[in-house]
């Protein structure tokens, strides 16, 4: 997983020699395999090393250029190696060992700012131009990996770890209020995209780049997968092959570790494809079997989950871990401890399942972990097919559509249709009236649903509420003329998106752990956009292409599976909660313990007696104090 960190003090002061290794230390446990940093002047880099991939023994970072002019660090994984090696030595590169970051250096010293667009993997990089004086980041177009940043008066910070700011005399402890909020209120928190819960640290959005000088920064996104041009068939079975060629070399460049290698394994189609393609094209690509880590819930009888893992576990060549949702105490209180002391106060509140799945592998000594994570973006939903055959008029995909609903039992398809006839049409002017009052409703009812949004007082939420909402409709309107062509657009670019990442890379990375998304690869994300549109609809099925294209890789039982509700860590964290309120009952009860995270809300005095009784609340309240605590 790794870390890296870096200051640049643009007036020329002199760093001080203790901060940069104080930034790093904060993150070793990202870096088990050891840290080193640059200084020179006013600019210092730094790296924490995780050794995930054979050629990352090999690697020594900070990286310096053959002329000391230039200085990479980077964290991450390279999925083109073979042709980036290519494309850099037919022009001229000298390269000195066979690391990624040697190729990311190059790449970066021959293309500049282009040299994002060139690397596929997961990875966050910065470079130091010591004769420009000028500093580069990028972020992958998957968020896989994320960058937290500060700047101020001639000088800008960044990390791969909101803690690793924290030794900055000069950054500011000023809180985030809206950021707060979104943490609270389920209906916000996945929108902002650059907001971190301090007021003066940012993060870079998932395909950008960011420049810095002591003329001011500038970002930008770099990828554009609207504007690739779409790809014809001959036959929608052509299609279907070309999807798994593309999926196996995702696949298969994932393969590439340091150890044991382990998939999760819950059963659905994204996971569990991910597991026969490895058993049918990829097994001589391992040097140790596969292990397979899987969530059920303790009355295995009632786990919707568990008949499907069964069927992928009869591949007698798997290592499985199953893992039930009665945990004992000495393990929630071992879990407990460590995501108290993460990252950000969600790790708390949400990563159990995430944390038990990261312990299991670390027991086994898996630092590469694959998922599915991805794969419910790049095929359309039944909902979001049925918008597409009207924007685009497929009039002959409107029954298997209607297929597709009954099928997975999803309600509200005639309502549906009756809405798109009726703002079809509708005059202008009346759709702008329903507009507003849905917007008026949809405030409303988020008032009366979420009991923080409530408990605040009217104005404040309500300005809350207009501002979140402008954020979103502003990137859905950005994006308008493209989600036509792409439907797939908002949810892929989204902060949501990259939001998943951060947490589980965070997280992951506190067990040396690194998370591992073959749908995310961007060649896979690139061929999801510009496939045919009826490969994308949901056309009797949901991800009914993906189900064509798994016919004789995966089990039948696994293919056909139509019911994917009840997920098992509904039971974990059930558990979870039990737990906390057995070791911290003072949470839970209406007395002073959590008055001063309700006074940091915003909230009144007795929101403690409005919110009495949502356990999951409260709890969410009591990890967000005990993590602002941890911060001074």
């Amino acid at each position: 997983m790794s870390a890296i960190a870096g200051i640049v003090y643009f007036d020329e002061r002199p760093l001080e020699p203790t901060l940069l290794p104080a930034m790093l230390a904060t993150m070793a446990k990202r870096g088990p395999d050891g840290s080193a940093h640059w200084q020179q002047g006013s600019a210092a880099l730094g790296h924490c090393k995780l050794v995930t991939t054979p050629e990352a023994r090999e690697e020594q970072q900070p990286l310096c250029s053959t002329d000391a002019n230039t200085v990479l660090i980077f964290s991450g994984r390279l999925d083109n190696r073979a042709e980036l090696q290519r494309a850099l030595r037919s022009r001229g590169a000298q390269l000195r060992n066979n690391t990624d970051a040697e190729l990311v250096l190059h790449a970066w010293l021959l293309w500049g700012n282009e040299s994002p667009s060139k690397v596929i993997g997961d990875f966050v990089f910065a470079v130091w131009d010591c004769r420009a004086q000028q500093l580069f980041l990028a972020r992958d177009v998957s968020g896989a990996r994320h960058l937290y940043y500060a700047q101020g008066q001639n000088w800008f910070a960044f990390a791969s770890e909101l803690r690793a700011l924290l030794p900055l005399k000069a950054l500011s402890r000023e809180l985030n209020q809206y950021r707060l909020w979104d943490y609270m209120i389920a209906s916000t928190d996945r929108i902002d995209e650059t907001g971190t819960f301090l007021q003066q640290v940012q993060r870079l959005p998932l395909a950008h780049a960011l420049q810095v000088s002591a003329a001011g920064s500038r970002s930008w996104r770099y990828w554009f997968p609207e504007q690739l041009a779409p790809v014809r068939y001959a036959s929608m079975a052509d299609c279907c092959a070309a999807f798994v060629e593309t999926l196996v070399t995702a696949t298969r460049a994932r393969l590439r570790s340091n150890g044991p290698v382990g998939a999760m394994l819950s059963g659905g189609m994204d996971s569990s494809s991910i597991v026969a393609l490895i058993g049918k094209y990829c097994r001589d690509d391992l040097t140790l079997p596969l292990h397979t880590f899987s969530l059920v819930n303790a009355e295995r009888a009632a786990c919707l989950d568990w008949p499907y893992i069964q069927a992928m576990l009869q591949d007698k060549q798997l290592v499985p871990t199953v893992l039930d949702s009665v945990l004992p105490d000495a393990q929630l209180a071992k879990v407990f401890a460590k995501l108290s002391a993460a990252d950000s106060p969600y790790h708390a509140a949400d990563g159990l399942t995430n944390a038990v799945m990261a312990e299991a592998a670390q027991a086994q000594q898996v630092r590469s972990l694959l998922d599915g994570g991805a794969g419910d973006h790049l095929f359309l939903s039944p909902e979001t097919s049925l918008e597409v055959v009207f924007n685009k008029q497929r009039w002959g995909s409107f029954l298997p559509v209607w297929q597709g609903y009954r099928r997975h039992h999803i309600t509200g398809f005639w309502p549906a249709v009756l809405r798109k006839l009726l703002r079809a049409a509708a005059p202008e002017s009346l759709v702008e009236r329903y507009r507003q009052q849905y917007q008026q409703q949809h405030w409303l009812a988020a008032l009366q649903q979420d009991q923080v949004l409530h408990a605040l007082p009217r104005a404040t939420a309500q300005a809350y509420w207009q501002q979140r909402q402008a954020l979103q409709q502003g990137r859905v309107a950005a994006m308008a003329v493209s989600r036509t062509e792409c439907p797939q657009l908002g949810d892929l670019l989204s902060p949501m998106f990259g939001f998943a990442y951060e947490m589980g890379e965070s997280l992951f990375g506190a067990y040396q752990v690194e998370q591992r998304g073959p749908y995310s690869d961007r060649r896979v994300m690139e061929f999801a956009f510009t496939m045919p549109i009826e490969a994308k609809l949901a056309r009797g099925w949901y991800k009914s292409f993906l189900r064509e294209s798994m016919r004789g890789i995966l089990p039948e039982a696994v293919r056909t599976r139509t019911v994917v509700g009840g997920h098992p860590g509904h039971a974990f964290q059930s558990r979870y909660l039990a737990f906390a309120k057995q070791q911290r009952p003072q949470w839970f009860a209406q007395g002073a313990q959590l008055a001063t995270v309700v006074q940091t809300l915003g909230l009144p005095a007795d929101a403690l007696t409005q919110l009495a009784g949502n356990d999951e609340l409260l709890f969410r309240l009591a990890a967000l104090q005990e993590w602002l605590a941890s911060l001074k």
